[in-house]
This record gives structure tokens, sequence and C-alpha cells, in this order.
């Protein structure tokens, strides 16, 4: 699957999932994202208001729906502000 496959997919997920990913935010990185050709997962970063928003959107997400594994780091906002998340990983933000 392509890059632009799996952003569709995802972004296609993010909006099936309604409230529980309501202002978050949701970025690619790694491999898939840089489109290397023998990517083995999608690594997906989710930002979320709370704790317990990221824990509800653990619980909603299948993780083998993309046909690779979807590798999931969820934090909140003020933890991404912390360490910088985004920028550590140069992520790009695919939703909303």
């Amino acid at each position: 699957m392509t890059r632009a496959h799996n952003v569709d997919a995802l972004t296609a997920l993010a909006g099936q999932l309604g409230s529980v990913a309501a202002d978050t935010e949701w970025y690619l990185f790694g491999s898939m994202d840089r489109e290397e050709e023998f990517s083995s997962d999608v690594d997906l970063l989710i930002l979320c208001e709370t704790a317990a928003q990221a824990d509800a959107l653990r619980a909603a997400i299948d993780l083998d729906q993309l046909g690779r594994p979807i590798d999931l780091s969820l934090m909140t906002f003020e933890e991404e502000r912390e360490i910088g998340a985004v920028v550590l990983q140069a992520a790009r933000k695919i939703y909303p």
C-alpha cells in the first residue's frame, strides 16, 4: 500500500470515529511516511485533548485494519508540547 492509500484510510477512520476523534490531530511518520519501499508498519501519532480520549481511541482502533500493523502512539497535546514528538519524529499531519 502506498502512503496516499494509508492516509486516505486513516482520515476515513478518523471521520468514522466521530466524537471519539473530535479535536484530535493525526500524524504519519516513519518509513511509510517517507514512502520507503519496504515499510513494515504504519507509524501513527494521535494527539488528544485528554488521557481518557487517548484510551478511548486505543480501544476503538483496530491495529491490523490496513494490511500492515499500525504502530500507534497516543499522547495529549500537553505531553507533545513537553517532548516535541512531532518534530522529533519528523511527523506530517494527515488529519484534520
